[in-house]
Protein backbone atom coordinates (compact mmCIF):
# COMPACT_ATOMS: atom_id res chain seq x y z
CA UNK A 1 0.00 0.00 0.00
CA UNK A 2 1.47 3.41 -0.91
CA UNK A 3 2.46 5.41 2.14
CA UNK A 4 1.15 8.71 0.72
CA UNK A 5 -2.38 7.23 1.02
CA UNK A 6 -1.97 6.07 4.56
CA UNK A 7 -4.21 8.01 6.96
CA UNK A 8 -3.16 8.04 10.54
CA UNK A 9 -5.76 8.51 13.28
CA UNK A 10 -5.93 12.04 14.67
CA UNK A 11 -4.73 12.40 18.22
CA UNK A 12 -7.16 13.63 20.90
CA UNK A 13 -5.11 16.79 21.46
CA UNK A 14 -5.24 17.77 17.77
CA UNK A 15 -9.01 17.26 17.70
CA UNK A 16 -9.50 19.43 20.78
CA UNK A 17 -7.28 22.17 19.33
CA UNK A 18 -9.30 22.25 16.11
CA UNK A 19 -12.60 22.43 17.98
CA UNK A 20 -11.29 25.21 20.22
CA UNK A 21 -10.06 27.16 17.19
CA UNK A 22 -13.46 26.78 15.49
CA UNK A 23 -15.22 28.01 18.63
CA UNK A 24 -12.89 31.00 18.87
CA UNK A 25 -13.59 31.94 15.22
CA UNK A 26 -17.35 31.67 15.82
CA UNK A 27 -17.12 33.81 18.98
CA UNK A 28 -15.07 36.45 17.14
CA UNK A 29 -17.68 36.57 14.35
CA UNK A 30 -20.52 37.00 16.88
CA UNK A 31 -18.60 39.73 18.70
CA UNK A 32 -18.07 41.61 15.43
CA UNK A 33 -21.81 41.41 14.66
CA UNK A 34 -22.71 42.60 18.17
CA UNK A 35 -20.29 45.53 17.99
CA UNK A 36 -21.58 46.56 14.58
CA UNK A 37 -25.16 46.50 15.88
CA UNK A 38 -24.19 48.58 18.91
CA UNK A 39 -22.56 51.26 16.75
CA UNK A 40 -25.67 51.88 14.67
CA UNK A 41 -27.60 55.00 15.73
CA UNK A 42 -30.87 54.05 17.37
CA UNK A 43 -33.81 55.94 18.74
CA UNK A 44 -35.29 55.52 22.18
CA UNK A 45 -35.50 51.84 23.10
CA UNK A 46 -38.38 52.34 25.57
CA UNK A 47 -41.82 52.43 24.07
CA UNK A 48 -43.98 55.35 25.21
CA UNK A 49 -47.49 54.17 25.98
CA UNK A 50 -48.97 57.59 26.64
CA UNK A 51 -47.97 61.08 27.68
CA UNK A 52 -49.55 63.19 30.37
CA UNK A 53 -49.23 66.99 30.28
CA UNK A 54 -47.66 68.53 33.38
CA UNK A 55 -49.32 71.59 34.96
CA UNK A 56 -47.71 74.81 33.72
CA UNK A 57 -47.14 75.93 37.31
CA UNK A 58 -44.90 72.93 38.11
CA UNK A 59 -41.56 73.99 39.52
CA UNK A 60 -38.29 73.44 37.70
CA UNK A 61 -37.16 71.16 40.53
CA UNK A 62 -40.52 69.43 40.73
CA UNK A 63 -41.03 66.14 42.49
CA UNK A 64 -43.21 63.23 41.43
CA UNK A 65 -45.05 60.58 43.42
CA UNK A 66 -47.81 58.11 42.56
CA UNK A 67 -50.64 57.09 44.85
CA UNK A 68 -52.76 53.93 44.92
CA UNK A 69 -55.53 55.65 42.93
CA UNK A 70 -53.16 56.11 39.98
CA UNK A 71 -52.78 59.85 40.43
CA UNK A 72 -49.42 61.53 39.90
CA UNK A 73 -48.66 64.07 42.63
CA UNK A 74 -46.43 66.75 41.15
CA UNK A 75 -44.58 69.22 43.35
CA UNK A 76 -45.23 72.92 42.79
CA UNK A 77 -44.06 75.84 44.93
CA UNK A 78 -46.12 75.64 48.10
CA UNK A 79 -47.94 72.42 47.34
CA UNK A 80 -48.66 69.30 45.34
CA UNK A 81 -51.01 68.96 42.38
CA UNK A 82 -52.59 65.56 41.60
CA UNK A 83 -52.97 64.72 37.91
CA UNK A 84 -55.02 61.79 36.63
CA UNK A 85 -54.12 59.61 33.64
CA UNK A 86 -55.86 62.04 31.25
CA UNK A 87 -53.81 64.99 32.52
CA UNK A 88 -56.72 66.55 34.46
CA UNK A 89 -56.13 68.11 37.86
CA UNK A 90 -57.58 65.66 40.39
CA UNK A 91 -56.56 67.27 43.67
CA UNK A 92 -54.36 69.86 45.31
CA UNK A 93 -52.51 70.00 48.62
CA UNK A 94 -51.00 73.20 49.98
CA UNK A 95 -48.13 73.49 52.45
CA UNK A 96 -46.83 76.37 54.52
CA UNK A 97 -44.12 78.35 52.74
CA UNK A 98 -43.03 78.14 49.13
CA UNK A 99 -40.93 74.96 49.20
CA UNK A 100 -41.62 72.26 46.62
CA UNK A 101 -42.91 69.33 48.71
CA UNK A 102 -42.41 65.66 47.94
CA UNK A 103 -44.88 62.81 48.46
CA UNK A 104 -43.16 60.27 50.71
CA UNK A 105 -45.90 57.66 51.03
CA UNK A 106 -49.64 57.23 51.23
CA UNK A 107 -51.51 55.81 54.18
CA UNK A 108 -55.24 55.09 54.53
CA UNK A 109 -56.76 58.35 53.29
CA UNK A 110 -53.68 60.41 54.10
CA UNK A 111 -50.50 61.58 52.41
CA UNK A 112 -47.16 62.05 54.15
CA UNK A 113 -45.04 64.82 52.67
CA UNK A 114 -41.55 66.17 53.01
CA UNK A 115 -42.05 69.94 52.95
CA UNK A 116 -38.55 71.29 52.66
CA UNK A 117 -35.52 69.68 54.25
CA UNK A 118 -36.62 69.91 57.85
CA UNK A 119 -40.38 69.26 57.93
CA UNK A 120 -42.61 66.20 57.64
CA UNK A 121 -46.30 66.96 57.36
CA UNK A 122 -49.51 65.16 56.47
CA UNK A 123 -52.51 65.93 54.30
CA UNK A 124 -55.83 64.44 53.36
CA UNK A 125 -55.57 62.35 50.18
CA UNK A 126 -58.60 64.23 48.82
CA UNK A 127 -56.63 67.49 48.98
CA UNK A 128 -56.60 70.61 51.13
CA UNK A 129 -54.04 72.17 53.45
CA UNK A 130 -51.33 70.01 54.97
CA UNK A 131 -50.96 70.28 58.72
CA UNK A 132 -49.40 68.74 61.77
CA UNK A 133 -46.33 66.61 61.60
CA UNK A 134 -42.80 67.09 62.85
CA UNK A 135 -40.31 69.82 62.15
CA UNK A 136 -36.66 69.72 63.13
CA UNK A 137 -33.45 71.12 61.68
CA UNK A 138 -31.88 67.76 62.61
CA UNK A 139 -34.12 65.82 60.18
CA UNK A 140 -32.16 64.02 57.44
CA UNK A 141 -34.64 61.47 56.07
CA UNK A 142 -37.71 59.39 56.87
CA UNK A 143 -39.08 55.96 56.04
CA UNK A 144 -42.43 54.34 56.90
CA UNK A 145 -42.95 51.11 58.76
CA UNK A 146 -44.60 48.71 56.23
CA UNK A 147 -46.99 47.65 59.00
CA UNK A 148 -48.21 51.24 59.29
CA UNK A 149 -47.36 51.74 62.97
CA UNK A 150 -44.35 54.07 62.86
CA UNK A 151 -42.43 56.47 60.72
CA UNK A 152 -38.68 56.34 61.32
CA UNK A 153 -36.85 59.66 60.99
CA UNK A 154 -33.05 59.83 60.78
CA UNK A 155 -31.32 62.77 62.44
CA UNK A 156 -28.26 64.86 61.72
CA UNK A 157 -26.25 62.96 64.36
CA UNK A 158 -27.31 59.48 63.21
CA UNK A 159 -30.09 58.88 65.70
CA UNK A 160 -33.57 57.62 64.87
CA UNK A 161 -36.82 59.19 66.08
CA UNK A 162 -39.99 57.11 66.03
CA UNK A 163 -42.97 59.14 64.82
CA UNK A 164 -46.61 58.15 65.17
CA UNK A 165 -47.72 57.10 61.67
CA UNK A 166 -51.05 58.96 61.93
CA UNK A 167 -49.94 62.26 63.44
CA UNK A 168 -46.18 62.25 62.69
CA UNK A 169 -45.63 63.32 66.31
CA UNK A 170 -42.40 62.02 67.93
CA UNK A 171 -42.95 59.14 70.40
CA UNK A 172 -39.51 57.63 71.11
CA UNK A 173 -35.90 57.70 69.94
CA UNK A 174 -32.74 55.64 69.54
CA UNK A 175 -29.33 57.03 70.51
CA UNK A 176 -27.15 58.96 68.10
CA UNK A 177 -24.58 57.01 66.11
CA UNK A 178 -22.10 59.90 66.16
CA UNK A 179 -22.12 60.60 62.40
CA UNK A 180 -24.54 62.40 60.12
CA UNK A 181 -27.30 60.24 58.67
CA UNK A 182 -27.54 60.39 54.88
CA UNK A 183 -30.42 57.97 54.38
CA UNK A 184 -32.82 55.58 56.10
CA UNK A 185 -34.79 52.50 55.02
CA UNK A 186 -36.98 49.86 56.65
CA UNK A 187 -37.05 46.18 55.71
CA UNK A 188 -40.20 44.79 54.12
CA UNK A 189 -40.88 42.72 57.26
CA UNK A 190 -40.37 45.81 59.43
CA UNK A 191 -37.87 43.94 61.57
CA UNK A 192 -34.83 46.04 60.57
CA UNK A 193 -34.15 49.75 60.24
CA UNK A 194 -31.10 50.73 58.19
CA UNK A 195 -29.40 54.10 58.57
CA UNK A 196 -26.68 55.23 56.18
CA UNK A 197 -24.04 57.35 57.92
CA UNK A 198 -21.67 59.87 56.37
CA UNK A 199 -18.18 60.70 57.56
CA UNK A 200 -14.60 59.71 56.86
Amino acid sequence: MPTDRLLLPESGNDSMRRRAAARARAAAALLAVALAAACRPRGDTLQTLWRIPVPAEAAAGRTLGLDSAGRAWIGVPGGLVAVDSAGRTAGRVTVRGDSVPRLLWQGPGTLALAAGRSRLTRADAAGGAAGGGWESRALRGAAPDPRGRWVYAATRTGGVVGLDARTLAPRWGWPDAGAEATGIAVSTLADRVYVALGGD
